[in-house]
């Protein structure tokens, strides 16, 4: 009868469509992630999501749950809800809403360089601001940036250093 046993296994995983158990565990962990994805989801980006009714329930009332057990067992549920949806549409609009926001992370940390080199006397950064945007206030950003090192060697607080950044976010909008 072992044998029997042994037979049955090796013809299941043979089988295309055999997952194993670990297989399945991970599966089930990546499905309860994205649960809790959505449930951390800001509620304005949650609404324009299309979600079936069942599954929209069940994250509705993840949310009002305080208790922790209860909130382990609602998302086992909301993981269960989502093995038998396509997911790949809201992978997708995440993954899309998470990429957009490290794009505009790097925007800013570029235009915080730039000024941080405008402040400095760099005039190529300057220059290289004038070509890119010749539309842009010549005489306003100069004048920023004159004010904002006169604060900085006066150590007072950094109000026109802030206006320069606004100011240069300003410009790369219009582009």
């Amino acid at each position: 009868m072992a044998l029997s046993i042994n037979k049955r296994s090796r013809l299941a995983e043979d089988d295309p469509e055999y997952q194993s158990k670990t297989q399945a565990k991970k599966e089930l962990d990546d499905l309860k992630g994205l649960g809790k994805l959505l449930c951390e989801l800001p509620e304005k980006q949650y609404q324009s999501l299309d979600l079936p009714d069942k599954l929209d329930d069940a994250v509705q009332t993840f949310k009002r749950i305080k208790s922790n057990i209860a909130q382990k067992r609602q998302m086992q549920f909301i993981g269960k809800l989502l093995r038998d949806i396509d997911i790949e549409p809201i992978k997708q609009v995440i993954d899309e809403w998470q990429n957009g926001r490290k794009g505009l992370t790097r925007e800013l940390k570029k235009l915080e360089t730039l000024r941080d080199k405008l402040i400095e006397g760099d005039k190529d950064a300057l220059e290289s601001i004038i070509k890119e945007h010749p539309q842009c206030d010549i005489q306003k950003l100069r004048s920023l940036i004159r004010l904002a090192q006169k604060e900085k060697k006066l150590e007072k607080p950094p109000t026109n250093f802030r206006k320069l950044f606004q100011e240069l976010k300003f410009i790369h909008q219009e582009k």
